[in-house]
């Protein structure tokens, strides 16, 4: 009796082993899979908007006395001639030229019109606070100026920081999309399966099987080896 209770208690030591580890081993995938970070996709560039109706901005590049070469990219550009074309434009702003002490640095902002680049000229300065803009007499395909002319630009704080490479364009709102009101699910579509994403799911579903496996046989044989222990007979002589 003593040789099959220590058997016994050897083998309900090793399935509760088994469900130990079978349990511990869980927590470790089902922890990796809800804790893993997300790789960071780097956002694709948006490309700017029309500047006008048929008319684009590709880029530009700054020539300043003092400084080097300096270039905005689509983006930087269309920003800086939004900041103040449709005041020029659209307004009637007096001819008013920068103080000659400032230095002027010399745009060459290239539009593209009919699928044709067509660069021209715009002078700026700024004394920190007010900037100015100009352009000198020119033509450039969609439009023209027949002389040189300047503004103080009425949003001198956004042509400033336009003119830094640090301001986006203005985008137009998104179309709305309207879906109709009568539109339902599926009832014949499929719920979505988590087993391709979760990083280990049906793993992690096959250890808690075998883990409560191994805990249900350790509880039958505890029950087992209490009945023989309380209500069995003696066993003969000569038995193992």
């Amino acid at each position: 009796m003593a040789r099959s209770s220590g058997r016994s208690r050897r083998c309900l030591t090793g399935l509760l082993a088994l469900g130990a580890c079978s349990w511990v081993t869980l927590a470790v995938p089902a922890s990796a899979s809800t804790n893993r970070p997300e790789v960071a996709r780097p956002a694709a560039t948006e490309p700017p908007p029309e500047l006008l109706s048929g008319v684009s901005v590709s880029g530009a590049t700054i020539e300043t006395p003092g400084a080097t070469l300096r270039k905005l990219d689509a983006n930087q550009a269309t920003a800086f001639m939004q900041a103040w074309l449709p005041d020029s434009v659209y307004t009637k702003l007096p001819n008013v030229k920068p103080p000659a002490n400032l230095a002027i640095s010399h745009m060459t902002v290239v539009t593209v019109f009919n699928h044709v680049n067509e660069p021209l000229k715009v002078f700026y300065a700024s004394d920190g606070i007010t900037a100015w803009v100009g352009m000198p007499a020119q033509g450039f395909g969609w439009a023209g100026v027949e002389h040189e002319r300047w503004i103080a630009a009425p949003q001198s704080a956004r042509v400033r920081q336009a003119f830094a490479g640090k301001l986006q364009p203005v985008r137009p709102p998104p179309a709305s999309i309207t879906t109709p009101s009568s539109t339902t699910p599926s009832s014949t579509a499929r719920p979505k399966t988590t087993a391709a994403t979760d990083g280990g799911s049906g793993s992690s579903t096959a250890w808690w099987l075998v883990g409560g496996a191994a805990v249900v046989v350790a509880g039958a044989l505890i029950l087992t080896l209490r009945r023989r222990s309380t209500g069995a007979p003696a066993p003969r002589s000569g038995s193992i």
